[in-house]
């Protein structure tokens, strides 16, 4: 890859409110993730490499790098790395393959796959509406 272009990937956490409920900080870097996924999925469709990388960590993680990216420690700010795009000539024709999911999972303890049915082959108890 001849990384032609640098995007800094950050989480900026969510602050608190009166009478909001604050998300896990897991959810928000899940919700990054997300993200950088659809934008490697969108780059990958548009035959440019890409990749996430977190080997800029002596810079993501100085004071310098966070100021950089209008970040605040103190709140919860985090910079999680950095994606890199530009030509690739491995690319080429790639296309994904999709593999049918028992060809490479085993299945432990399953009897069905009914609705209603849990993990272990019993029935999932009925809910009752409440009114």
């Amino acid at each position: 890859l001849r990384c032609s272009h640098l995007i800094s990937i950050c989480m900026r956490r969510q602050q608190p409110e009166t009478g909001k409920r604050l998300f896990p900080e897991h959810e928000e870097v899940a919700a990054v993730a997300c993200a950088v996924q659809n934008m490697h999925l969108l780059a990958t469709a548009m035959r440019i490499g890409s990749y996430w990388s977190s080997w800029f960590e002596h810079f993501t993680g100085s004071a310098d790098g966070v100021a950089f990216n209008g970040l605040c420690l103190s709140e919860g700010d985090r910079w999680l790395g950095v994606f890199c795009i530009g030509a690739s000539d491995r690319l080429g024709n790639y296309r994904a393959t999709r593999m049918v999911v028992g060809s490479f999972a085993s299945w432990y303890g399953v009897t069905s796959c009914k609705e209603g049915s849990q993990h272990d082959g019993e029935p999932s108890p009925k809910r009752q509406r409440k009114d």
